[in-house]
C-alpha cells in the first residue's frame, strides 16, 4: 500500500496536499476534469465525522461552512491525500475504512471531517481522502512530516490484511545495527548525544526500505531532517543532519553506496551530476529557521555571509554549509556565497 498526495504544487514541483476549495475538489474526484468528465470513475464514497452525510457535494458544503465558521484565517483548509494498492490486490470497503482510519489516526486527523472517494479508473485500486484541516476546536492541523506519519501504520496494515509488502524485499525487516564503532560510542557517552547512525536507523528505516530511487530517497529523508552527500573518498554516501555525518554503511550494511547504486540503477555520483540541488530539508520540530532576505540568489548569498560573519571573525565552507542547511537551494547558495 502506498500513500500519495494531491493538492497544489510547491515551488519544487512537489504536491503539498493543500487546497482551498472543498466543493471544487469533491466535484473533480467525483466526475473528473470538466474538459473530460468521467461519470463512472467512482466505486464508492463514504464520510467521517459528518453526522451521516453521505453525498460528496453535501459533505463538501458542510466542510466549507465548518471551516469558514471556526477559522477565518486559514487560506488552504483542504488537505488531500490517498492510499493505493498494487495492481491485482483488493480490500473490501470495510477493510479500506479501517486502514484509512488507522492512517488518519497516525496523522492526528482521526477527529477531523473527511470525505472518502474510491476510484476504479486505474488498474490499481485506490481511495482519495479529502480532509478538513479545521478541527471542532477551531485549531488548524499542520501537515508537518505528514507523509512520515501517514506511512507509519502501513507495514502493519499490510500484514493484517495479507497485502503485498510495498518497497524492496528488505522492507519487512527492521534495519539491523552494524558492529558499533568504539569511537562513535565513546563520543556518545562523552556528549550524551545518540550516534547519528543510530538515530537515522530508528527514524528513517522505512524511508530507506520504500525508496524507489535516489530522488525518492532524498525527498523522504528531507522530510525527516536529513540529507545525502558524497563521501570524501570512493563511492560511499553519507547522511547528515547539518551538524554531523554518518556513512550509510554504518546505518546498515545493505545501504552502502555500491549496493544502493545497484538497487537504484545509477551511482550517487551520476545522480548528483544531473540533480545537483538536493530537496529542502525540514527543520526539527520547534526549531524556527529564519529565511534569508533577498529576491535573488546573489542577494540571499550575501545575507548568508552577513549572518555567518556576524558571529565570528573568520569562517570556513563548512560554516556556510551549516548555516544554509535548511534554506532553499542551499547548495547553490553556498556556491554563490563562496
Amino acid at each position: 500500500m502506498t500513500v500519495f498526495k494531491g493538492g497544489r504544487r510547491s515551488k519544487t514541483g512537489q504536491r503539498t496536499g493543500l487546497g482551498s476549495s472543498f466543493t471544487g475538489l469533491a466535484a473533480y474526484l467525483e466526475r473528473g476534469p470538466r474538459s473530460a468528465p468521467s461519470l463512472d470513475r467512482v466505486e464508492w464514497t463514504a464520510t467521517r465525522n459528518l453526522d451521516g452525510i453521505d453525498d460528496p457535494r453535501d459533505a463538501a458544503l458542510v466542510m466549507r461552512a465548518h471551516a469558514d465558521e471556526l477559522s477565518t484565517r486559514v487560506e488552504l483548509p483542504v488537505y488531500h491525500f490517498g492510499l493505493s494498492l498494487p495492481e491485482g490486490e483488493h480490500l473490501t470497503r470495510e477493510q479500506w475504512a479501517e486502514a484509512i482510519g488507522r492512517v488518519l489516526d497516525s496523522m492526528g486527523l482521526a477527529d477531523h471531517q473527511a470525505l472518502l472517494i474510491a476510484h476504479r479508473d486505474t488498474p490499481c485500486e485506490h481511495v482519495h481522502i479529502m480532509v478538513n484541516r479545521v478541527g471542532d476546536d477551531g485549531r488548524v492541523w499542520k501537515p508537518f512530516r505528514d507523509m512520515v506519519k501517514a506511512r507509519r501504520p502501513i507495514p502493519q496494515i499490510e500484514r493484517d490484511f495479507g497485502l503485498q509488502r510495498t518497497g524492496p524485499r528488505d522492507a519487512a525487516r527492521e534495519l539491523d545495527p552494524p558492529e558499533p564503532s568504539s569511537g562513535a560510542y565513546a563520543k556518545a557517552r562523552r556528549t550524551g548525544q545518540q550516534p547519528l547512525a543510530d538515530r537515522v536507523r530508528e527514524q528513517a528505516g522505512e524511508a530507506f526500505a520504500r525508496a524507489t530511487g535516489w530522488r525518492d530517497l532524498e525527498l523522504r529523508l528531507a522530510e525527516l531532517g536529513y540529507r545525502l552527500e558524497r563521501a570524501a573518498r570512493g563511492s560511499g554516501v553519507v547522511v547528515t543532519d547539518g551538524r554531523r555525518r554518518a556513512s550509510l554503511s554504518r546505518v546498515d550494511r545493505a545501504l552502502s553506496g555500491p549496493k544502493l547504486a545497484q538497487r537504484f540503477g545509477e551511482t550517487f555520483r551520476d545522480y548528483r551530476a544531473h540533480t545537483p540541488e538536493p530537496p529542502r530539508v525540514t527543520p526539527p520540530p520547534g526549531q524556527e529557521i529564519e529565511t534569508l532576505a533577498g529576491a535573488t540568489l546573489r542577494e540571499r548569498a550575501g545575507a548568508l555571509v552577513d549572518r555567518v560573519s556576524s558571529t565570528r571573525a573568520s569562517f570556513t565552507v563548512a560554516d556556510l554549509e551549516r548555516a544554509a542547511f535548511y534554506q532553499a537551494e542551499s547548495v547553490a547558495l553556498v556556491r554563490e556565497a563562496m
